[in-house]
């Protein structure tokens, strides 16, 4: 009898439900979904999908992507189910519980009517790892079979290069600290609100370099200039209480592959201009090239006011200016990310 129960427990397969309305609004959820995000019932019902989301993906949902759906045509409708289904089961995304944790997920979306012809969306998924323990923010995570030639990425990918600077650098110890202030900052911004959508690329003694929209990873071609505008944004207010940074950002194709060493690596011109870029920079600056602005300004996500050029300044280069992101769509949240870094030291 008790061997019958033990075979019927651990046969158990739970199911993460999620069902929203058209507004985006959560209408039902699983017992399941609630025990896994560390909500009661009544605390999901009724509330925005953003709930479960980073910052700027509730943002995206709710300004852009849900209004969006909702004025389609059913041509346009049945393109935008097309995708859906494409682009929700092919790699894993983040979704957050209850306080403020990633969980690393396989999310699928359908679309349903009821006996009313109301629609509603349909979320599932499925948990894929513990996501606290892996270094998957970092392109050396990626699998060397991914890449058996050097080729050229499909997307124009993004590279921001970033420099600290600080009081007293001639002090080795405080260099170490503050070096590891940052990097812990970086990544903890990346694990709570960014990933999979951007990359440490690879770290120095006085920065790092973050990668975004590569064709191997999960990308959103869409809006990539906007997101990493928002994280370059976020970062700038997170270490402004140790650090002040100087920021170059390009927007190209370029060649990845794999060294004889194993090591993954990005070969082009939009490294390059990434590391020219920032030296064009005073402290606080974020310079970036001219096809990442146009990118930026077509998204149209933030006011094209926060791009604006120098007086003089005949390089096509444009500055973001960070006190101009009306949206600032993390800012806000601020204290819940530094609950969760406390909660949860990150580890390198």
């Amino acid at each position: 009898m008790f061997a019958c129960f033990r075979n019927a427990v651990s046969n158990y397969e739970p199911k993460y439900e999620i069902i929203c309305n058209l507004n985006g609004y959560i209408t039902e959820v699983s017992n399941d979904a609630c025990s896994e995000l560390l909500y009661e019932k009544e605390m999901l019902v009724g509330q925005f999908i953003g709930i479960i989301m980073s910052p700027f993906m509730s943002y995206l949902h709710s300004a852009i992507l849900l209004p969006k759906y909702k004025n389609a045509s059913k041509f346009q409708r049945n393109l935008m189910h097309i995708v859906l289904n494409g682009k929700t089961t092919k790699r894993p995304l983040l979704i957050y519980n209850c306080v403020e944790q990633p969980i690393f997920v396989n999310l699928s979306v359908s679309v349903f009517n009821d006996l009313g012809g109301n629609t509603f969306f349909k979320l599932l998924f499925t948990t894929v790892c513990d996501f606290k323990n892996m270094s998957v923010y970092l392109t050396t995570h990626l699998s060397p079979k991914l890449f058996t030639r050097f080729r050229q990425t499909t997307n124009s990918i993004i590279f921001a290069n970033i420099e600290f600077s600080y009081s007293e650098p001639n002090d080795e110890m405080k260099q170490i600290e503050i070096h590891q202030n940052f990097i812990d900052d970086v990544i903890g911004l990346i694990k709570h609100s960014f990933y999979p959508y951007l990359y440490i690329y690879e770290t120095s003694n006085t920065g790092c370099v973050i990668v975004s929209n590569l064709c191997c990873t999960y990308n959103m071609p869409r809006y990539c200039a906007s997101l990493m505008v928002c994280f370059l944004r976020n970062l700038h207010f997170t270490t402004a209480k140790y650090v002040s940074l100087k920021t170059g950002v390009s927007y190209d194709k370029a060649r990845i592959g794999v060294l004889a060493d194993g090591q993954i690596r990005i070969f082009g011109n939009v490294y390059d201009n990434a590391i020219v870029l920032r030296n064009s920079c005073n402290t606080g600056d974020i310079c970036c090239s001219r096809d990442f602005a146009h990118k930026f300004t077509l998204e149209n996500m933030y006011p094209n006011t926060a791009l604006y050029s120098r007086m003089g300044d005949v390089s096509n280069t444009k500055f973001v200016d960070i006190t101009k992101i009306e949206n600032d769509i993390l800012h806000e949240h601020s204290h819940e990310f530094q609950m969760f870094r406390s909660a949860e030291p990150t580890k390198n």
